[in-house]
């Protein structure tokens, strides 16, 4: 089962002026075709882990706090709201750069949220210093 993403290199992706096929994107709505309302949801984080994600679905209030579920609603929430593509070009260890397209629908609110949270409780000093790391 695939959680964390899911990446797409070689073939056609290799030419730089070559867009991404939309059939490649089985996961996540285009951003064209995503709602033009947001989708309000809550994570609650402790130590800098989201512990818990709240959101509405149909009405209905939801309620996650298992780390595993929590990343499988998020990514469901992400994907039909057309978040977490990503298609760069990445500096390889060995020295070459490859072109990756990637889907994190959970990693991008996730990590937003948090560093919208730091922002907010952590001194320029140690925001400076976390950058440096």
């Amino acid at each position: 089962m695939r959680i964390w993403c899911c990446s797409y290199e070689a073939g056609i992706l290799e030419d730089p002026d070559v867009t991404p096929p939309r059939d490649m994107w089985q996961l996540t709505v285009d951003p064209m075709d995503a709602p033009d309302k947001p989708e309000d949801f809550q994570i609650t984080f402790e130590k800098g882990v989201p512990v818990k994600l709240e959101w509405k679905d149909e009405g209905k209030d939801k309620v996650v706090q298992d780390p595993l579920e929590l990343f499988l609603a998020a990514n469901k929430i992400g994907g039909r709201n057309g978040v977490g593509r990503v298609d760069i070009v990445e500096n390889r260890f060995i020295g070459l750069k490859s072109r990756v397209s990637k889907i994190s629908e959970h990693i991008l609110p996730l990590s937003e949220v948090l560093n919208k949270l730091e922002t907010c409780l952590s001194s320029a000093k140690g925001i400076d210093l976390k950058e440096e790391c």
